[in-house]
């Protein structure tokens, strides 16, 4: 299914716009040349008479070439869009819900869709006679091919997917191209990050408050959704891995505990020289004030720890993916790194029917 993977930080290019080149045509100034006499005015018209029947059946002739040519467009633009979807005559009408409305963002929509790739190799499709085309199609795979269903601007699909339905009405046709940035991202992606991320000792002023154990926060009580409209004082709750305690509920604002777990010294002395390992880094605080912590970061997650920070020089996410330093400036280094999804750098081409715009 088209559904869109972020492998990566985005940045899931556009695809290139057509550019319409507007001519200007200056008006010609029409040279009148003033008649001095009715002698005048008669020699002209006796000049001019006899042309006139020659002159209407070159008009006729060129209005039966006009017509001519515009059969003949309409029968090339005809043939064309055959040919851009040989498949859409295989499809079949499958819809028991259908709307005339054009689609609209949020519509819920059914489609036929043959995706391919820039070489035309079939990558997948909702139907099963262009699925056999896969390399890894499988009859006993238990997949059913039908119309794919989703929400219009929902998430469920790749970003110009989206976009590039809305308007459409059903059994209308259409071919998508959509551009690896605005897919899989490009086979290679580079990134700018500060520089001082990449040393091997990091010193960052942290706010005092973000190393308490609990941490106390008074906020809206519609921030809370309607799933807590029944809370009560001193009620605990847990949602996915924060714990909150609520210590206070007024009209408006409800005021909550919420325990400090991903604090790196949790449950530890916050004294000066006190460590602790965190995300494969070891912390030690080196200072205290009332309102900030100094702490020195090992920084053993740096891909380049214990290296000596060069243009070109390789080293490893903990992913074991390969990362290279591209460019150095003052505060910035750029780096760069291989996309490792299949589809990454591959251009997307879909074939696509529109089979029911589902009440």
């Amino acid at each position: 299914m088209p559904t869109k993977k972020k492998a990566v930080p985005a940045k899931k290019a556009v695809p290139a716009k057509k550019i319409t080149t507007t001519k200007t045509v200056k008006d010609t100034k029409k040279i009148e040349t003033p008649i001095e006499s009715t002698e005048q005015v008669e020699q002209i018209i006796e000049t001019t008479t006899p042309q006139n029947s020659e002159h209407n059946n070159q008009k006729n002739i060129l209005i039966v070439l006009w017509v001519v040519l515009v059969a003949i467009v309409i029968a090339i633009l005809l043939f064309s869009q055959k040919q851009t979807a040989p498949w859409i005559s295989n499809l079949k009408n499958t819809s028991t819900s259908v709307s005339s409305d054009w689609i609209k963002s949020w519509d819920k929509i059914k489609v036929d869709y043959v995706w391919k790739l820039e070489d035309w190799t079939v990558f997948d499709s909702s139907i099963e006679e262009f699925a056999k085309k896969v390399k890894n199609y499988s009859p006993d795979s238990g997949r059913k091919y039908e119309p794919l269903e989703f929400t219009v601007w929902a998430g469920q699909m790749i970003k110009w997917f989206d976009a590039w339905v809305v308007g459409m009405k059903v059994w209308e046709k259409k071919t998508l191209t959509i551009a690896p940035v605005d897919a899989y991202w490009e086979a290679t992606i580079s990134q700018t990050i500060p520089s001082k991320y990449l040393e091997d000792n990091i010193e960052q002023d942290v706010p005092a408050d973000s190393f308490k154990d609990v941490v106390s926060k008074t906020v809206p009580l519609e921030a809370l959704g309607e799933k807590w409209k029944d809370i009560k004082v001193w009620q605990e709750i847990e949602e996915s891995w924060i714990s909150w305690k609520v210590t206070a509920i007024t009209d408006s604002e409800v005021t909550l505990e919420i325990k400090n777990a991903e604090n790196p010294f949790f449950g530890k002395e916050i004294v000066v020289g006190a460590t602790s390992e965190y995300q494969w880094n070891t912390i030690t605080i080196k200072n205290i004030t009332p309102e900030n912590i100094t702490v020195n970061i090992l920084n053993k997650q740096s891909p380049f720890f214990g290296k000596k920070i060069i243009e070109w020089l390789v080293g490893s996410l903990p992913n074991w993916q390969e990362i290279k330093i591209v460019k150095i400036d003052w505060e910035n280094t750029e780096v760069e790194t291989t996309n490792p999804h299949e589809l990454a750098g591959k251009t997307l081409i879909f074939d696509v029917e529109v089979k029911a715009i589902v009440k």
